[in-house]
């Protein structure tokens, strides 16, 4: 209910917008990175999403994002510095936040950058797939003997 409310009082003009929002509908999914990219922020209200791979989408091409504290993308958004996680059920701070984000893009472009390279450089440290299967399958220690033969190894390997 919280979701629809919020989007139906984004886009019906309940709330006054700013003058480049869009609600674009469903784009091909090759011209996603480049619409994120071109973007200022990620309202993403959703409660139900299990992952939200929109969102890992989006802060990977460095754009901040608002998400509920219901669901999935929760985990992926570090409060304060690469989004907001905000109460799924609480219109008045959606609308707060998502204004004060506005303001900041405005009055404070240079914090405004150092949230976007943060929503960036949390998903490529946090999600990559080397982290990923590091999680799955933790490196087994490595014993003295194993080290220099490793290191002897990639002594002899041609650089090309």
């Amino acid at each position: 209910l919280a979701i629809s409310l919020i989007f139906s009082t984004l886009k019906n003009g309940t709330v006054k917008l700013e003058p480049k929002v869009y609600f674009l509908g469903p784009v091909a999914q090759e011209t996603l990175p480049e619409i994120y990219s071109l973007g200022d922020l990620l309202v993403f209200p959703s409660n139900t999403d299990t992952f939200g791979m929109v969102v890992l989408e989006a802060q990977s091409c460095g754009l901040p994002a608002i998400v509920s504290d219901q669901g999935g993308p929760q985990s992926i958004v570090k409060s304060g510095e690469s989004g907001l996680v905000l109460a799924a059920d609480d219109l008045k701070i959606w609308v707060e936040e998502i204004s004060k984000l506005i303001r900041l893009i405005k009055e404070d472009n240079d914090k405004y950058q150092e949230l976007r390279v943060a929503a960036r450089t949390n998903v490529t440290k946090s999600f990559s797939w080397g982290n990923l299967l590091d999680e799955i399958f933790p490196p087994a220690p490595r014993t003295c003997m194993q080290k220099l033969v490793l290191d002897s190894v990639h002594r002899q390997v041609p650089r090309w």
